[in-house]
């Protein structure tokens, strides 16, 4: 399915995803319908359009901060108890974050801030998609993914960064 049009998150206008950039703010706008996109070597350019409405880097629907970069964006279920939620999963410099399909019922959101991720590790492997286990003190979070192995990689090349 290749999405047509939406509205920048930012200042609100009319948005063509294949242009990355609001024509009206100057936002840097990643959106995907991909199972796993590798956005590490993506070029961001943010431009100042309008002084009140200050450019972001948006990557579906999430505002990152500054400094942040994006790594990773794919399909994802988050498992939590009894309920699977579908979204997807993004991975950058600082966190890895779920956010769910706007009409699924369960978690809508998680954050895991990367500074906190003590283990990652493969879980059960699902024939096309796998699972992977994230780990901090408090929590263990799964998330059943397309290319595990590559998440894994990229999760724990960007710990090592952090």
């Amino acid at each position: 399915m290749k999405i047509k049009a939406l509205n920048c998150p930012n200042c609100g206008a009319p948005f063509q995803p294949e242009q990355k950039n609001c024509a009206y703010c100057g936002s840097y706008i990643i959106v995907s319908e991909e199972n796993y996109v590798d956005l590490s070597n993506v070029a961001i350019h943010t431009e100042i359009k309008q002084p009140e409405k200050y450019p972001g880097v948006y990557v579906y629907g999430r505002l990152l901060g500054q400094g942040e970069k994006p790594l990773a964006l794919g399909v994802a279920n988050f498992s939590s108890g009894l309920v699977s939620t579908g979204g997807k999963l993004l991975l950058t410099t600082e966190s890895l974050s779920f956010s769910a399909h706007t009409f699924n019922i369960g978690e809508k959101a998680v954050m895991i801030p990367l500074k906190q991720v003590t283990e990652v590790k493969m879980g059960s492997n699902f024939l096309i998609s796998q699972s992977i286990l994230v780990s901090t003190p408090q929590q263990q979070y799964k998330f059943v993914v397309y290319h595990g192995k590559d998440w894994l990689a990229k999760i724990e090349a960007a710990r090592r960064e952090v």
